[in-house]
């Protein structure tokens, strides 16, 4: 290749919002990027419809794919610059001159010994031609085996391994691509026919005996992307000749030869689940097939005897049950599959908790730590999950929101609490029925990280306003009740929260503890946990578990905050948000009662206060304010408390003192009244020094009424006699 410093200087830059452009107006289709990604981001991407319209489209830092299906291109995707050379060479095509032909138009992104060549394609060809040589050396690009289009990152778009923007290489200008060359095309066709005599009848008509013939020729170490794609085409087959189970002990028999990759009993199985019976022809055996005849298997042919059929005597599966697949007793330990670290895990949990002790107050939040939005350290899981919240009360479960996001001191944004938690109106429906939801949330929330599908949490608040029973106490309803939620929400987190049988019962009797209701729903459910109230204080304490817990019992905070609102006719009016935070326990009982009592005097210190300003303010509004004999006079509480509490808001100058001139008072009882602040003129006092004039207006009834002085008229002189 020639070295890069002979290009033109626009073959080595990346391209500007012009050039996006430029490629629009050429007719090309493009789909945006996001930042350090490969792939489109939205769904429907591979639609014509979905293509930029306009470079300004592009958000800012966006890349761009060039879809190939819909703009008449594909592309030679050389992985190993060294392996493909020899590879093409016995198919007779010279990968070094292709890349130094005067029009030849590369895309390089900065990784060694890989290229990407582009090309036009003088007609449009049939689907499936997306295309590896077997060994991942070069690829030919144009479209997926179900039509969908492919794409391939171009310039201004940001390699996200090597963080080096991808760049214009070769001789030759994007504008002119240079038509693909014959000997690419024959090699394309070529491929496409044997890949066709292979899959051609790979469907219905597959046999387990040739299934597990081509497994042995698969690499159970092979990437990832090929380990679910031999899973979907299984789960496919077997849904397809009803032998589900079968299909699921072929994939996991195949996968356990692994060396190194084997991903464990539990991960097989939740994989399994994902895979969707509606999407059962996205990928067949076809390309089981396709795989295992690049790895040099050959179908065996079909015979008139039936032979292959999959209901053919000799061909019968010997279906493992699903109670003799024994498990490695000495095989590795995992952790618990935790929601909240240490002290909630997966399945279903019940929660129950008196009426009143805030049980929604208490687990909504508990919800948005597993959403990751806040939490105790110790309590923050290692992946955030999406969360479902099926509440009866969705204005409660919106001023919950809107307390700790905005109110709170945990700088949550809006925009997250949106896009992680999901509100939904409670509807009284049979369990069977509700359950059916289970696949939507899945499919519509299941978060992919490393390889590992982080599920949405479903909260259902509570059990009577969504779950319909007969009867709440009939054992079967309610067993059938928690098979539904454990099976048919699809293995997903379930916190069913209720109500508790028995009411006034503290932490110290949580043997005593349960759930109104059926003993099913506590016996079927994978843990049950109460919220109980002690004094003031509220925790949350586990019952039932299936690990050791790393604390018995959760302690709930409580917080609130008022904002004005307006109700349904558009007034403003106060209203007052409380949500409760939970945390392990970190002080002793004593402790804790003393941090109580502390808080229990500082509330009642706080509402003193406040019934001190509205009786001050009452009587000045009145016209008769007051003194401090009377003021104390009007709260009924202690003397000595009152006298301090008056003392602390003079100093703080929430409260004023106003003296009369003794020559205006009625009698010494009326020497001094008080005047009160409100926030407004309290912040204007402390920031200037000044009292309003109107609040030191001394009022008539505190004065004296002046009469005024009238001269005598004079004596007239008497007669002089």
């Amino acid at each position: 290749m020639n070295a890069r410093n002979n290009y033109p200087a626009w073959l080595t830059g990346t391209t500007s919002n012009d050039d996006v452009q430029a490629h629009i107006d050429h007719g090309w289709s493009l789909v945006p990027i996001p930042p350090s990604t490969k792939g489109p981001a939205h769904k429907g991407w591979n639609e014509r419809r979905a293509a930029l319209k306009a470079a300004a489209d592009l958000p800012p830092g966006w890349g761009i794919g060039l879809a190939h299906a819909y703009s008449g291109t594909c592309a030679l995707d050389i992985d190993d610059m060294e392996a493909a050379k020899p590879m093409l060479a016995e198919r007779g095509i010279d990968l070094q001159a292709l890349l130094d032909a005067p029009d030849a138009v590369q895309i390089v992104s900065g990784r060694e010994g890989r290229a990407k060549l582009l090309y036009r394609l003088p007609e449009p060809l049939a689907t499936r031609q997306i295309k590896k040589n077997g060994k991942g050396a070069y690829e030919l690009r144009c479209a997926t085996s179900d039509g969908l289009t492919v794409h391939d990152c171009a310039p201004p778009s940001v390699h996200p391994q090597t963080g080096l923007p991808y760049r214009w290489a070769g001789r030759g200008h994007w504008s002119r691509l240079p038509v693909i060359p014959q000997a690419l095309l024959d090699l394309w066709r070529s491929m496409l026919a044997t890949e066709s005599a292979i899959t051609s009848t790979a469907s219905t008509d597959a046999t387990w005996t040739e299934i597990t013939g081509a497994l042995k020729h698969i690499n159970p170490d092979c990437s990832r992307q090929d380990w679910i794609k031999v899973g979907m085409a299984l789960h496919s087959h077997g849904t397809q000749v009803g032998q589900i189970d079968h299909a699921f002990t072929v994939w996991d028999n195949w996968s356990r030869n692994s060396e190194s990759k084997y991903p464990g009993e539990r991960q097989i199985t939740q994989q399994w689940a994902s895979f969707r019976e509606d999407k059962a022809t996205a990928v067949t055996m076809g390309s089981v097939f396709k795989l295992a005849g690049e790895a040099g298997w050959t179908r065996p042919q079909v015979d008139a005897s039936g032979l292959f059929s999959p209901t053919g005597g000799q061909d019968l599966p010997q279906a493992q049950h699903p109670l003799a697949r024994f498990v490695d007793c000495a095989g590795p330990v995992m952790p618990p599959r935790w929601v909240i670290p240490g002290f909630i895990a997966h399945g279903v949990v019940v929660v129950s908790g008196a009426p009143g002790v805030g049980k929604t107050t208490a687990m909504l939040p508990l919800a948005m730590t597993a959403a990751g939005l806040h939490g105790d350290d110790a309590l923050i899981p290692r992946e955030w999950r999406h969360v479902v919240y099926v509440s009866e009360d969705v204005e409660q479960a919106k001023r919950i929101l809107a307390g700790i996001a905005g109110h709170g001191v945990l700088n949550i944004a809006y925009e997250a609490v949106r896009e992680r938690i999901h509100i939904v109106e409670a509807v009284r429906l049979a369990p069977s029925y509700v359950a059916t939801v289970g696949k939507t949330y899945r499919e519509e929330f299941t978060r992919m990280v490393a390889g590992v599908a982080v599920l949405p949490l479903v909260v259902i608040d509570t059990k009577s306003a969504v779950l319909a029973l007969e009867s709440e106490n009939d054992n079967s309803e309610a067993s059938a009740m928690m098979a539904a939620l454990k099976q048919g929400f699809d293995g997903l987190p379930v916190w069913l929260i209720g109500h508790l049988a028995k009411q006034n019962l503290g932490r110290n009797d949580v043997l005593n503890l349960s759930s109104r209701g059926a003993g099913a729903i506590e016996g079927d459910a994978n843990q049950t946990m109460f919220l109980v109230r002690e004094g003031d204080n509220r925790f949350l304490v586990l019952g039932k578990t299936r690990f050791e817990p790393q604390w018995p019992e959760l302690a709930i905070t409580s917080h609130t905050a008022t904002i004005t609102a307006k109700d349904e006719f558009g007034k403003l009016e106060a209203v007052t948000l409380r949500w409760g935070i939970a945390r392990p326990g970190q002080k002793s009982r004593k402790e804790a009662a003393e941090q109580a009592a502390a808080l229990a005097r500082e509330r009642e210190e706080a509402t003193l206060r406040q019934d001190i300003l509205k009786a001050v303010e009452s009587a000045w509004q009145a016209g008769d304010p007051l003194n401090r004999a009377r003021l104390r006079e009007k709260i009924p509480r202690n003397n000595s408390v009152v006298g301090t509490a008056i003392e602390n808001l003079l100093a703080e100058r929430w409260l004023h003192e106003v003296e009369v001139p003794a020559k205006e008072r009625t009698g010494p009882s009326r020497a001094r009244f008080l005047v009160g602040f409100s926030p407004e003129e309290h912040e204007v006092i402390v920031r200037s020094g000044e009292l309003p004039d109107y609040k030191l207006v001394i009022p008539p009834r505190w004065k004296k009424s002046m009469t005024p002085i009238i001269p005598a008229p004079p004596v007239p002189n008497p007669p002089v006699p």
